[in-house]
């Protein structure tokens, strides 16, 4: 039996089509879905440093 695959073509380079098996597709979702999870994670960490910096700048202005 043939996996599944998913197409898709740029409509700009309609020449250029690529074709992934159902598993490779899964493999790149988990891969962009790992990445922007890593990304939130260190813009909470810049933020909450953020409002540490600026709590203690208030707490040692007064």
């Amino acid at each position: 039996m043939r996996s599944k695959t998913m197409s898709f073509a740029s409509e700009a380079f309609p020449s250029t089509a690529y074709s992934f098996t159902s598993e490779e597709t899964e493999s790149i979702l988990l891969e962009i879905t790992d990445r922007i999870k890593s990304d939130i994670h260190v813009n909470e960490m810049k933020q909450l440093k953020s409002v540490e910096l600026a709590d203690k700048l208030v707490t040692t202005s007064r």
